[in-house]
């Protein structure tokens, strides 16, 4: 079994979640980008 796989059930996320977690990484990205 992919390992990426196994540590995916780690995190029982959901889709919207995961695309929420995305939104937020990406925008604290950008933030200390700025400073």
């Amino acid at each position: 079994m992919r390992r990426d796989i196994l540590e995916r059930d780690k995190f029982d996320t959901t889709e919207e979640q995961g695309e929420a977690l995305e939104v937020c990484n990406r925008d604290f990205i950008d933030a200390l980008s700025k400073l």
